[in-house]
Order: structure tokens, then C-alpha cells, then sequence
């Protein structure tokens, strides 16, 4: 069983036990805390079920990110790093409607991911993220599969509308 203080990137690796198993074969994540629904939390946009792939080697960032995600209808899946993120794409690539990542990582950073993932599928949906803004400019001018840019820290309303508007086909600066 999956604990929920099991890091992030321990999670996803327990729920994809072989990468030669394609995503139909991931269990579902153990339940999660819904977000409470008020006055500020019931204008903003959910998800209708689309599996959405986070990639941070920042553990808290993948917490934060993917408690928010379920708790507003969406389906995560966590990686660590752009090499676990590729395999984690390349077996579940019909399913995943976005792309969450943190620019500067180990073993295969942002950049190189979009890379690796718009040569994969070229109508990938990326939102890049960072905390150093002049890295995203540059990331969105290089590959037109960023669809979005997020400042880290990022808040809940800012994932949220940022992912809703990726997803509606929405163009964002």
C-alpha cells in the first residue's frame, strides 16, 4: 500500500510496477482529500478525469501539485526527473492530456524533456514551470508545444486556470 508520505517519486514508480505495462494497467491512487469546496475554491476550473503527468525533483512541489490536481479531478502520475518522466509518457502517451515540468532538474532537465516528448508526440501539451522567469521565456520560444508558463511558487488558482486553459485549447503568453 502506498503511504502518503511516501515521496512522490517512490509513488509513482509503486504504482507503475513495470514500464513495459502501459497506463490501463496503472492502479488508481489510494484516495486522496478532496479539496473543500467555498466561496474561493468553487469558482475555480476542474478537471473531468484527464490523467496529467507533474515532474519536479522538488518532492514538496510534487506533493503540492499532485493533492491539488485530485482534489480538483484530475488523475497525476509523479516523476522525479525527465528520464522517469519519458518513461512514464512513452507508456501511457494516449492518455495523458498535459505535461507539468520543472525546468532545471538531474539527469535530464525541462528543456530536454519537452525536447524528448514534442519528437515523441508532437501535439504534446507542456506547461513549463520555474522559478527563474527568464528560463521560461526562452523555454516557450524554443518549442511551440509549451503551451504555458508557471512561476514557481505557483499558486492553486494559477495551476488550476494555467492547466484549464492548456487543456480548452486556450492561448496563453
Amino acid at each position: 500500500m502506498i503511504s502518503q508520505l511516501d515521496p512522490p517519486a517512490s509513488r509513482s514508480r509503486d504504482l507503475i510496477a513495470d514500464p513495459a505495462d502501459s497506463i490501463d494497467q496503472v492502479p488508481t491512487p489510494p484516495e486522496t482529500p478532496k479539496a473543500t469546496v467555498s466561496p474561493k475554491t468553487s469558482s475555480l476550473p476542474s478537471g473531468r478525469g484527464e490523467w496529467i503527468l507533474v515532474v519536479d525533483d522538488e518532492a514538496m512541489m510534487c506533493t503540492i501539485a499532485q493533492l491539488t490536481l485530485e482534489g480538483f479531478g484530475y488523475h497525476v502520475l509523479v516523476a522525479a526527473d525527465g528520464v522517469e518522466a519519458v518513461d512514464l509518457y512513452l507508456h501511457g502517451e494516449g492518455k495523458i492530456a498535459a505535461v507539468i515540468s520543472d525546468l532545471l532538474m538531474p539527469r535530464m532537465d525541462g528543456p530536454a524533456l519537452i525536447e524528448n516528448l514534442s519528437r515523441m508526440n508532437p501535439q504534446v501539451r507542456v506547461i513549463a514551470a520555474s522559478g527563474f522567469n527568464d528560463s521560461l521565456a526562452s523555454v516557450q520560444d524554443a518549442n511551440p508545444c509549451v503551451k504555458g508558463l508557471l512561476s514557481k511558487p505557483y499558486s492553486t488558482e494559477a495551476l488550476l486556470r494555467m492547466l484549464a486553459g492548456v487543456l480548452s485549447g486556450e492561448p496563453h503568453p
